[in-house]
C-alpha cells in the first residue's frame, strides 16, 4: 500500500459519523474494521494534493522560489521573480504574461499533467 497524505479533518469526520451509527461494543469493532477497509481504499479519503490545473498569472506571482512545470517546454523551472509582466526563472529563462504565443497563462503547472514529464 502506498503512503500518501490525506485530509485528516475529513477522515475524522467520517470516522465519527460511522461510530455514531454503532453504539454498542461488538458493532464498534465491526465498524473499526470497516473504517480500516475504507482507509485502504485510496478513493475514499481526499488527499491534500492541490489540483493540477494550469497556474494563473496571479498564482505564479505568489510562487517565487517554488518549482513549476512548463507544459510546452516539458521541463521544470524555479521562479526567481515576477516583476511587471515578466516571469524570470532561476536559470535566467524569461517569460512574459502579455505574449499570446509563449505567454505564461495556462503554460505552467504545479506538477506534470497526467502522463507528462518526469516527477
Amino acid at each position: 500500500m502506498t503512503v500518501r497524505p490525506i485530509d485528516a479533518n475529513i477522515a475524522m469526520k467520517k470516522i465519527r459519523e460511522y461510530m455514531e451509527d454503532f453504539p454498542n461494543a461488538s458493532t464498534r469493532l465491526a465498524t473499526c474494521r470497516s473504517i480500516l477497509s475504507m482507509l485502504e481504499d485510496e478513493n475514499q479519503i481526499p488527499t491534500l494534493t492541490p489540483p493540477n490545473e494550469p497556474l494563473t498569472v496571479k498564482q505564479l506571482q505568489k510562487m517565487v522560489g517554488e518549482p513549476v512545470y512548463d507544459y510546452l517546454g516539458q521541463e521544470w523551472y524555479v521562479i526567481q521573480e515576477y516583476y511587471g509582466h515578466e516571469l524570470t526563472m532561476t536559470d535566467g529563462t524569461r517569460f512574459f504574461d502579455d505574449d499570446e504565443i509563449d505567454g505564461v497563462d495556462k503554460r505552467f503547472y504545479r506538477r506534470p499533467p497526467e502522463g507528462e514529464g518526469n516527477v
